[in-house]
């Protein structure tokens, strides 16, 4: 029974990375596992460069923007634990909590990256999701649970505000760090939609958009649609065939 469970799990993953090196035919038959092998799909892939672009683009994009959003909620979160030292907290706090039930939209969203000037910038893919309401509640009440002694103490030998949240408090919060920075890390990586409404510059697209080209383009080949298609998606398959 472990046995048989154990497949289970392994299989699917078995099956896409021996699809990977499977011939096209066996590809496009749907076999159960390919028996003939080629390094055709990789080679289309890595030769024109557009995926290691995108690698490239998708890894600055996590990178940076993880350890800015850890930078940012970490300093909002610190503010925001200390209500009854800093002015207008509660009011600040209850303005990000709204964010997790309303949203502006897709298209006052647009507006507002348009007039920012950061439309076809890595940076629209950044800013934006810069700190999250959750992500800053879970680090917050993590700084609420830190002994208030230990903050006097500093206080009292003469710390300021910065040196207690840089050598104190984000010493003592590493295991809630490292945690929201991997969902920071996994939502950067994983960006797709907001790639596809600010970026036209295909240059800059991360890998989840190319990926989602390559699909496309072969969803349009003549072999697999009849329906006709317009020039500008028949210019966009020539490009990433």
């Amino acid at each position: 029974m472990i046995t048989l469970i154990v497949i289970t799990m392994i299989y699917p993953l078995v099956y896409v990375i021996a699809m990977s090196f499977a011939a096209p035919s066996q590809a496009r038959a749907g076999v159960l596992f390919p028996t003939e092998f080629s390094l055709d799909a990789y080679r289309a892939i890595f030769n024109g460069g557009t995926v290691t672009q995108g690698l490239q683009n998708s890894l600055f994009i996590t990178v940076v923007g993880t350890v800015l959003s850890l930078a940012a909620t970490s300093m909002l979160a610190w503010g925001l634990a200390r209500t009854r030292q800093v002015p207008g907290a509660k009011f600040v706090l209850v303005m990000i909590l709204a964010t997790m039930f309303f949203s502006a939209g897709i298209i006052p969203n647009f507006m507002l990256i348009k007039y920012l000037g950061l439309l076809d910038s890595t940076w629209s893919l950044i800013i934006p999701g810069l700190i999250s309401a959750f992500n800053m509640i879970v680090i917050r009440n993590f700084f609420q649970g830190l002994p208030e002694e230990l903050i006097e103490a500093a206080r009292i030998d003469g710390a300021g505000e910065w040196r207690i949240f840089l050598q104190i408090v984000l010493p003592l919060s590493k295991p809630v760090l490292a945690v929201m920075g991997l969902f920071y890390a996994v939502g950067y990586w994983n960006t797709y939609f907001n790639a596809l409404l600010y970026i036209n510059d295909s240059e800059k697209w991360p890998i989840q958009v190319v990926l989602q080209q390559y699909v496309l383009a072969e969803c349009r080949s003549p072999a697999r649609s009849s329906h006709r298609t317009s020039p500008r998606r028949r210019a966009s398959r020539s490009r990433w065939r």
